[in-house]
Formats: structure tokens, C-alpha cells, sequence
């Protein structure tokens, strides 16, 4: 999977370097994947000159390095974890404490340059990026079931409040708690049809 993702990034995402000396920031754009023939080009699609994808940085010289530093990271932030935990957090708990203060800042400052107004799905909760969002916040975001219960404290088993969004700083809190009630687990949809 790690090597999946770090080539998918070496052939689809990665620029060429090529730079012609000839013209002032001319730079190639293409990515591997789309190099083929076309040659280094620049952003206005302009030519610059013919030749194959340039790169120092390739998915062989990579990968060694790429899943070691995967690994250390992934060791850190389950000491983290541990630590949380032997202090009495819950295990989801110190999880999901440690994603909002050491992983959501850094990946949505780098991927929404200070705009994360633009950062809205309907499809995927982008707290965690595993279930359906359900649940919208003042702030415009959504967020799933147990992003929601997660970052919020649950009131009489079916309401939940929040003071501020997950995917946001902690200290950019909501003018007021915001409420949610849940439908309990067991409760079915009740549909009242008019006929005639």
C-alpha cells in the first residue's frame, strides 16, 4: 500500500525538473504520467524542448527511506497514544486528540493555504476521511457520527455539543456550543404519507 501511494505520487504528482536556460522561470510542468511525447512544457502548455521526464526524485531511490520514515512516524504516534492512555484517555480518544493537534493543522494549512472554506464534502467526512459525513457545522463543514462524538461531549446519550470544529484550530471555538441531537441506534425512520 505504501508503495501504491508513493508511486502513484512519483508518476502522477511529481513535476519533471527540467528548466531551459535559455528563457527566464522556463520551467516543465508535466508529471511523468503525462510526459510521454509531448516533450518539457511549460504552464501556458508552450513547448520548450523535446526529451524525455527529468527527475532526482524516483520511486526506486525512494521507497527504502519513504517507509522507514512511514514506520518511525507511525511508532511515534502510537507511544502518543500510549501515553494518553495510561493517563485513562480512551484509545479513540487519544487518537483522534493527537490527529486534531499534530496531523489536521499541518496537512489543511499545506493542502487550503489558510482557506478552509473550500474543504466541504458530502461524500467524506474530512476529520477522518472514512465515513459519510452527516452532520453540519456553523462553521460550514460536515463531519461524521464519531468525528462528531469524538470532538464533542455527549449530553443524555443522544445529544452531542461541540464548541469547535475538528478540522480547524481548537482555539478558533464556535460563538456558542453547538447541539446535535442523534437518533438513537435502534430507532427507525417514521414516514407519514397522505393518501387520498
Amino acid at each position: 500500500m505504501l508503495d501504491d501511494a508513493l508511486e502513484n505520487f512519483c508518476d502522477r504528482h511529481w513535476p519533471c525538473e527540467y528548466i531551459d536556460a535559455r528563457r527566464q522561470g522556463g520551467r516543465c510542468v508535466n508529471v511523468r504520467s503525462g510526459h510521454g511525447a509531448k516533450g518539457h512544457q511549460s504552464k501556458s502548455g508552450k513547448l520548450l524542448a523535446t526529451g524525455d521526464y527529468v527527475s532526482s526524485f524516483t520511486f526506486a531511490g525512494s521507497q527504502e527511506k519513504f517507509q522507514n520514515d512511514t514506520y518511525e512516524k507511525l511508532v511515534s504516534l502510537s507511544a502518543r497514544v500510549r501515553a494518553k492512555e495510561a493517563v485513562g484517555t480512551p484509545k479513540e480518544q487519544a487518537a483522534a486528540e493527537i490527529h486534531r493537534e499534530l496531523v489536521l493543522p499541518s496537512f489543511y494549512e499545506h493542502a487550503s493555504r489558510g482557506n478552509l472554506r473550500g474543504f466541504v464534502s458530502h461524500t467524506v467526512c474530512f476529520s477522518c476521511l472514512i465515513q459519510p459525513p452527516e452532520h453540519a457545522l456553523p462553521c460550514g463543514h460536515i463531519i461524521c457520527t464519531s468525528c462528531l462524538r469524538l470532538h464533542g461531549r455527549t449530553q443524555l446519550d443522544h445529544h452531542v455539543e461541540i464548541s469547535s470544529c475538528p478540522m480547524e484550530s481548537p482555539a478558533k471555538r464556535f460563538r456558542s456550543t453547538w447541539k446535535v441531537y442523534l437518533k438513537p441506534p435502534a430507532c427507525g425512520v417514521r414516514v407519514l404519507a397522505l393518501d387520498g
